[in-house]
């Protein structure tokens, strides 16, 4: 049995081996400096002040693969390199950050006898894995909970629609609507609709995949994996079919970012992962069903012949001005609508304005919370722009650095009779087709 003066001089030597430092002088000197002090709180510009990205690159260069004459201060062949560098920094082999829903485990403890010299990297190291972990964690139990839970509202969508019955969509599509929510919500055009910890949990996801394109790939890849096709009228008893496949989207990313490390550089290099604040969406979060209720919303519009229209006035100069005023849902008059995200002005109009009048269905979309108009206009309109309207909506979310969740809303575009192309043509043509029997 050893000593524990011999133990502690062990752990110290195992932490040490974390170490690749680039030689300097006046280390004691340096705690003044915020980010090598460990008792200041938690910086997010400490990853850049302590070049982590090139700290964390030299780590994985010089740390060798345990074989038989070398067990320790080593990483095993079959260990990810998150996993390693918490065993070493621990002094313990249990601690695994790279699955969803591994509890206690993979809690933070600050308090640690790292040697001196790389300490603060260390402890900045650390700090970023659990938060991601974390991120990831409190994402798919918010899934979890939305795709459960009745307030999806799929139904009422559906009864107000009155969707053909022959409509299907793919379940990958759905699973994939659902799964973007947190990255949907990012923008400005979700607004009050979404809470300030699920913004900043939202906002700090879609920077990071967005400097990650691989975390991407691996999260929502190219083609379809389960082409499985449902009626939108059963999709809440369908819904349960994803379940599995929910878990399988968010570990697919979290276990790339924790095995490949220039994939957790890419991801955590903004810095956000480095702060105080917690980055994590609440447990029972309604937001992250947004994505999904908008690609089911308006996916039934379009096959119900609603469109909609940009028209290219400012909304001080729409024609109906003269005739009402655009009243707190930002609705004027029967079918004009003002996003203040981006300024535009929209009409939504329907062949033979059967059933639901258009500025009833807004409203409705407001009060019954099935999605944000600006979410549904602007997203629909950058769609169209885009040349990917009619495409797989989610086609291109893991590929390369483009990452638009626009073409989740939907919504036919068109351009109503009299009216000019609201944009630039290109080559002489506008992006937005004519509206069909608009001018018969």
């Amino acid at each position: 049995m050893v000593s524990s003066a011999t133990a502690f001089v062990f752990l110290h030597y195992i932490i040490s081996a974390l170490a690749v430092p680039t030689p300097h002088s006046g280390i004691s000197s340096r705690q003044d400096e915020p980010c090598h002090n460990l008792a200041n709180p938690y910086d997010e510009s400490c990853w850049q002040a302590l070049d982590l990205s090139g700290y964390l690159t030299k780590w994985n260069q010089t740390t060798p693969i345990c074989t038989g004459t070398k067990a320790s201060n080593c990483c095993r062949s079959d260990e990810p390199w998150s996993t390693c560098f918490l065993r070493l920094a621990r002094g313990a082999a249990d601690k695994d950050c790279h699955v969803i829903g591994t509890g206690q485990a993979c809690s933070f403890d600050k308090d640690q006898a790292v040697d001196i010299s790389i300490a603060p990297q260390v402890h900045y190291v650390l700090r970023n894995i659990y938060a991601i972990n974390n991120l990831f964690t409190s994402w798919y139990t918010a899934l979890n909970f939305a795709s459960n839970n009745a307030q999806l509202k799929i139904q009422s969508i559906v009864t107000e629609l009155d969707p053909p019955q022959e409509q299907n969509v793919f379940l990958n599509q759905i699973l994939t609507a659902l799964s973007i929510g947190l990255s949907f919500i990012g923008g400005p055009q979700a607004g009050a609709l979404v809470s300030a910890a699920a913004a900043t949990a939202a906002q700090t996801f879609v920077k990071a995949v967005q400097q990650a394109p691989t975390v991407a790939a691996a999260l929502w890849p190219s083609g379809t994996e389960n082409s499985q096709s449902i009626q939108i009228s059963n999709l809440e008893s369908d819904l349960s079919l994803g379940a599995d496949q929910l878990a399988d989207i968010a570990n697919r990313g979290l276990e790339l970012i924790m095995s490949d490390m220039p994939s957790f550089i890419a991801f955590a290099q903004s810095g956000a992962f480095s702060g105080e604040k917690t980055i994590a969406l609440p447990d029972q979060s309604f937001e992250v069903t947004l994505a999904l209720k908008t690609y089911i919303l308006t996916t039934a519009m379009t096959a119900n012949k609603w469109k909609a229209h940009a028209l290219p006035y400012s909304k001080e100069q729409t024609p109906q001005n003269s005739a009402c005023t655009f009243d707190s849902n930002n609705i004027c008059g029967e079918y004009t609508y003002y996003s203040d995200a981006t300024q535009r002005v929209y009409t939504l109009t329907r062949n033979g304005y059967t059933g639901v009048r258009p500025n009833e269905l807004m409203n409705d979309i407001i009060d019954k919370k099935w999605a944000g108009l600006a979410l549904m206009f602007d997203g629909a309109y950058e769609c169209t722009v885009a040349g990917k309207m009619g495409q797989d909506p989610f086609a291109n979310f893991g590929v390369g650095g483009d990452f638009s969740t626009a073409c989740v809303s939907q919504l036919n575009f068109c351009i109503a009779c009299g009216i000019p192309c609201p944009v630039p043509e290109i080559e002489g043509v506008c992006p937005f087709g004519r509206c069909v029997d608009d001018c018969d």
